[in-house]
């Protein structure tokens, strides 16, 4: 938070960042405590998809009252996973969505569709309508699709027990995870996205994803469960050190999941060489 607010103190002061050229400025996402009296936006993850963490929110919205920038969230992560009905992160911590002043998200993942949406107020939604780039240059949703990620809307609203179970999975997930000695679990404990990074890096990105790799080929060999190592692109500004993303789904039973991080313990046992 104190980064955060260092650098929101920075550009008030200097009066900087010009809509046509912005200058763009990174700041740790659990270190919220930072925009010039001009165009300052600040673009935030609902839910992180390389931690599995969530934004802290409502920090966010007490430094845009100070300073009066702009927060454009993104959930596509949260956005059917997070919250009490799966309305993302302004659910779960009981934010009026008013206080946003751009919410998109993607269709592709809980919602098993394709494409993305935008909500905000009349005037913000008006405007990428007629000049965001997906109308511009792209072509519409095929109606399929379309219907699918509605029926997808539908079936949750009717269903909002999913979301404690999924929850409580998750949980259980984190808990068993949290277990394995030689990694770590970073993420929030509710999310269905959790992050495995090595206890002790080698401190090399390359060193470190292949025994990450050898984990994963392990568990592959001998047991029944698939798990991944996170692939980021190679021109990533800010690349997040090599991990094991697990997801977690809520029709999976807590057999399975328990059997999943066993199996898991036990490749990294034989790769590592913990006892």
């Amino acid at each position: 938070m104190d980064h955060l607010e260092s650098l929101l103190e920075d550009l008030h002061r200097q009066n900087q960042i010009a809509l046509n050229k912005p200058k763009r400025k990174f700041f740790d996402r659990d270190d919220v405590d930072h925009p010039s009296r001009r165009r300052v936006f600040v673009v935030v993850e609902g839910l992180y998809a390389n931690y599995g963490d969530l934004c802290p929110l409502p920090q966010l919205i007490a430094l845009k009252r100070k300073y009066k920038f702009r927060i454009f969230l993104d959930e596509t992560f949260s956005v059917g996973t997070v919250g009490g009905t799966g309305r993302g992160v302004t659910e779960h911590f009981n934010i009026p969505q008013a206080s946003i002043d751009l919410v998109t998200g993607s269709l592709e993942h809980a919602l098993g569709s394709t494409g993305g949406f935008c909500c905000g107020s009349s005037f913000v939604v008006d405007h990428q309508r007629l000049s965001g780039v997906g109308y511009c240059f792209s072509a519409s949703l095929p109606p399929l699709l379309a219907a699918s990620a509605s029926k997808a809307l539908d079936l949750i609203d009717k269903n909002t027990a999913l979301f404690e179970q999924l929850k409580t999975k998750s949980e259980l997930m984190h808990k068993s995870l949290s277990r394995i000695n030689g990694l770590t679990v970073g993420s929030w404990n509710g999310s269905p996205i959790q992050h495995l990074r090595l206890q002790k890096s080698t401190g090399s990105h390359q060193s470190d994803s292949e025994l990450l790799n050898a984990i994963t080929n392990k568990v592959l060999e001998s047991g029944k469960t698939l798990f991944l190592t996170s692939k980021y692109a190679p021109d990533e500004t800010i690349a997040p050190l090599p991990s094991i993303r697990v997801l977690v789904n809520a029709d999976m039973s807590q057999e399975e999941l328990i059997s999943a991080a066993d199996e898991l313990d036990q490749a990294v046992r034989n790769v590592l060489g913990h006892a």
